[in-house]
């Protein structure tokens, strides 16, 4: 069975919507009647909308939910191994590897640094 409606989401975002609609007319050059009139039918509609879908940020999981989604992130944390951290001091030179002295780039003369 549905859930009833958030009524006070649904006014919250009509308001938004219908003042958003009813500035939108104006500035397409409709009559004031018109651009409350058609401001308010945009208005309701998105509140209903609104008010049936909810927003996603008040989705509270449940406990059997909240339970997986701990399992599999102690999974994962446990899966994966500690990385080292590299860091080097400024000014000290880099260390080479292997595949950083492969070839020569076209214009890695414009690249170094000058002594």
């Amino acid at each position: 069975m549905s859930k009833k409606p958030d009524i006070n989401v649904g006014i919250t975002a009509g308001v938004k919507y219908w003042l958003f609609f009813m500035l939108a007319f104006a500035l397409l050059s409709y009559g004031p009647f018109l651009s409350i009139t058609f401001g308010a039918i945009g208005g309701i509609a998105c509140g209903t909308i609104a008010a049936w879908l909810k927003p996603k940020d008040e989705y509270a999981p449940t406990p059997a939910e909240a339970k997986a989604r701990h399992d599999e992130e102690t999974k994962a944390a446990a899966a994966e191994p500690a990385r080292r951290v590299r860091f080097r001091k400024y000014g000290t030179a880099p260390v080479q590897r292997q595949h950083q002295k492969r070839g020569i780039r076209p214009i890695g003369w414009f690249f170094r640094k000058k002594s």
